[in-house]
């Protein structure tokens, strides 16, 4: 198999303007490879020191706040198979999403998603929401 280095530099190029801000960070691919881009950005120097990582899958989280709320305090969370959210988790994740943006400045913690599904579709027939695939998508690396 050949690499494409077009492919890696492009690659690079939304790993590093992910790292450059907070907004939420949707990474699509296999699963081995978001985490992989997942974890680069999760541990990457720019996050500041004594930032914590929370990993959780979407499938298994209980409760949305409370896995936020252990990444809060200059935390990254990163959610495993996003698509897997029920709708209650998704929409009280808008509000969160939305809250933070107006009062946090800088924001207390970031979000990274992945999933291995063309979430696209799944918003189109109707089983993710789409103001949440709108809000996730401000970077969207798809591997």
């Amino acid at each position: 198999m050949q690499i494409d280095p077009h492919q890696d530099l492009e690659l690079d190029l939304d790993i590093d303007i992910a790292l450059r801000t907070s907004v939420p960070v949707l990474i699509s691919g296999t699963p081995d490879d978001t985490m992989r881009v997942a974890m680069t950005i999760a541990r990457s120097d720019d996050n500041g020191p004594g930032s914590t990582l929370v990993v959780a899958d979407a499938a298994q989280v209980r409760s949305v706040p409370s896995t936020l709320a252990v990444g809060a305090g200059r935390g990254i969370v990163l959610l495993r198979d996003i698509e897997l959210l029920d709708s209650r988790q998704q929409e009280w994740l808008i509000e969160t999403i939305l809250t933070r943006c107006r009062t946090a400045s800088p924001p207390e913690w970031r979000l990274i998603t992945t999933t291995s599904v063309p979430l696209a579709g799944v918003v189109a027939t109707g089983g993710f929401a789409p103001r949440l695939f709108y809000l996730l998508n401000a970077i969207h690396i798809m591997l």
